[in-house]
This record gives structure tokens, C-alpha cells and sequence, in this order.
């Protein structure tokens, strides 16, 4: 009891410490307002589906900077243009279509170059792309460029018809899958693989999904930096990131907004996990086949209603649409559910689901 009363005081004395030198550091640094303090990240709400976000969106995913004396923390989203010296901006992407949201914090960093300190910072992308700012202005410290974006299919959909990409560091994932990176492990795998890739869409980064057809999401959902983010070792000067490559597959869907049913509901609310064949896509997604074998209507409805996993809970959904939805998926029955939703999140088009990956046929 002893020995653990003593590391506990001195554990404790430790933290105090530590806790006492950043307190310092965050003092002294409060002048220049560095973008470890005041970074934040705002995420465009339209992930997959733009039809209502006509354009470019007003603010994408972007690090905001705050420099010129502002307090740190305070963020002014829609002063970023207006006011120089308070906020600047780098747009990694113009409008969101693709859950390309930043998916980590940025990374402090200090570089040398032409033999001067540059403190930086670094922000990851799902895309694969470093953008690599100056902490103190806000700038890219290398040449970012503007490249066209490929336009959307979708009636009523106006895609931005550019997207930012910085010309150093290059990429640290592939940026277009094509039928030459299929597996070639066996001549059936590979003919077989071939003639499923020919049915895709795959037309480089940005594409947008559009209905009847899959579109190759490359690197996926989950590519490039991910949440893990990178690390940086300032004594070699290298920024580690683990590089996720993983080929996703994509597409949408008319939803039948003048209706509310449990189908209907369904389709909107679980089918882009549980898939509109309520297949899933185990063991991330579970299946709802059979699923009067697993739990009962009750349970179903506490277990919606509440979440559980990565699953969120439903608790808005009325009695009247959790009874069709249970009803449709316990008895196969599509019974109505109330006045159909006009909500501006009941959009025309829908997004098909995340489960269909490509990573078990694309490489060898």
C-alpha cells in the first residue's frame, strides 16, 4: 500500500509537470495563434449525395487558421475571404460528393528549406494528398493547383468543376485503379476479375456516383491517411502515414420520397449499411436475412431506438415507422408509415450503401 501511495504522489507530481510546461508553451505561443490551437475542421453535411448543394458548397472541409491576434479557438467561418489576416483557408475539396471529408487533425511539422526553419503544419486527406501550410499565414508552402473535376450524371446535380491537388509531396496512394493492377494470380481469377471491372465506372479521382451503375471510389472510403493519421519524426524530417489503397464501390439510387412506407423508410434510413437486398456486408454490416431467427420485434425496436456498436441510434423515428419497418423486415410485408417525410433530408436520390468493396478481386 505503500510503494503504490509513493508513485502515486510521484505520477501525480509528474503530470502537475507536464501539465504545467505545456500550459507555459500554450502561453507563450498565444501571439502567434499557431494552428495547433485553432485548426478546426468543418465538414460539408451533402457526404455522397449534391443534387441540393448546387455549386460549389459555401464552406467545404477546410483547416481553419486563425492568425493576426484573433483568440485562440474562436473560428469565423464566414468571414475566411472577407477578412485578411484573421482567417485563411486551403479548400481540400470544393464540394463534398465523396465522404472526402479531412479525416485526422493536421500534424505540426518543421521543414528546412533553402536553408530557413519553416514551421508547417501538415494535413492528410483521404485522397491521398499532403497539404502542407505555413502556420503563421496560412499559405501552402508548396504550389497547390487547380485540376478539373469530372462532372456529375445526375439530373439537377452541378458538381465544382475543379479540385485542388498540391504538387508536392506527391501522392502517397494511387490515384486511378485500372484493369493492368487486377490480380493475375490464376488466368480464371484474372479473366474473371477483368470482365467485373468492365462493368464499373472508374474514371479517376472525383468521379461522381450516378445511378444504374458502380463507380470505382479510389483509394475508398476509407483511403489515404484515414483517422489513424500521420506521425513526424523531427530528427529525420519524415512524416509517417499509413496509406490505405482499399478500392471502394459506389452508386445511387431514385428514392421514393412521395411515400412513406417501411420499405421506403428502409431504403433511406439502413440500406446504405444493410443494403437494399438487406445482405449487409458482414462482419461490418450484419445481415438482416432471417432475422425473426436472431431477435424478436421488440428487441429490434429497443435495439433501433437505442444503437448499439457503430450502429447510432434511431429514437426519432415514430412508432407508426418502426412498426413498418419491423414489419417489412420480420414479414416481408411493405404496410404504410405515416405522412411521407418532407424533409430536406428526404432527397430524390439516395445513396446504394457502402458494403461492396473490391479489395478481394482487385490485387493479386
Amino acid at each position: 500500500m505503500i510503494v503504490s501511495q509513493v508513485i502515486y504522489v510521484i505520477v501525480r507530481a509528474q503530470a502537475a509537470e507536464v501539465v504545467g510546461f505545456f500550459l507555459e508553451q500554450i502561453q507563450a505561443r498565444r501571439e502567434r495563434a499557431l494552428a495547433q490551437h485553432a485548426a478546426r475542421l468543418v465538414h460539408h453535411v451533402d457526404q455522397v449525395v449534391g443534387a441540393r448543394a448546387i455549386g460549389e458548397a459555401e464552406l467545404g472541409d477546410d483547416p481553419v487558421v486563425l492568425i493576426g491576434g484573433e483568440q485562440i479557438g474562436e473560428v469565423r467561418r464566414h468571414e475566411t475571404r472577407q477578412i485578411e489576416d484573421v482567417a485563411l483557408r486551403v479548400i481540400a475539396e470544393h464540394a463534398d460528393v465523396l465522404d472526402r471529408d479531412l479525416p485526422t487533425a493536421p500534424t505540426l511539422v518543421t521543414l528546412r528549406i533553402k536553408g530557413k526553419s519553416v514551421d508547417a503544419l501538415a494535413q492528410t486527406t483521404k485522397q491521398g494528398f499532403v497539404f502542407v501550410l505555413d502556420r503563421d499565414t496560412g499559405k501552402p508552402v508548396f504550389p497547390v493547383e487547380e485540376v478539373p473535376a469530372p462532372p456529375s450524371d445526375m439530373p439537377g446535380e452541378v458538381t465544382t468543376p475543379t479540385y485542388l491537388r498540391p504538387t508536392l509531396p506527391a501522392p502517397y496512394a494511387r490515384q486511378r485503379l485500372t484493369a493492368n493492377e487486377l490480380t493475375t494470380r490464376t488466368p480464371e481469377a484474372a479473366a474473371w476479375a477483368r470482365q467485373q471491372f468492365a462493368q464499373l465506372r472508374s474514371d479517376g479521382p472525383f468521379k461522381p456516383l450516378a445511378t444504374g451503375v458502380d463507380t470505382t471510389i479510389y483509394p475508398g472510403f476509407d483511403g489515404g491517411a484515414e483517422w489513424g493519421g500521420p506521425a513526424w519524426d523531427p530528427d529525420t524530417g519524415l512524416l509517417y502515414v499509413n496509406a490505405n489503397e482499399m478500392a471502394w464501390l459506389g452508386s445511387l439510387a431514385l428514392n421514393d420520397t412521395g411515400h412513406s412506407t417501411g420499405k421506403s423508410i428502409y431504403l433511406r434510413e439502413c440500406a446504405a449499411c444493410h443494403g437494399d437486398n438487406l445482405q449487409g456486408s458482414p462482419p461490418q454490416f450484419p445481415t438482416l436475412v432471417a432475422l425473426s431467427k436472431r431477435m424478436t420485434p421488440a428487441d429490434f425496436t429497443a435495439f433501433v431506438r437505442k444503437g448499439g456498436g457503430r450502429m447510432p441510434g434511431f429514437a426519432s423515428l415514430q412508432d407508426e415507422a418502426m412498426s413498418a419497418i419491423a414489419m417489412y423486415l420480420f414479414e416481408g410485408k411493405d404496410v404504410p408509415a405515416g405522412a411521407p417525410d418532407r424533409s430536406a433530408a428526404n432527397q430524390p436520390y439516395r445513396f446504394t450503401g457502402w458494403p461492396t468493396s473490391c479489395c478481394c478481386w482487385a490485387f493479386p
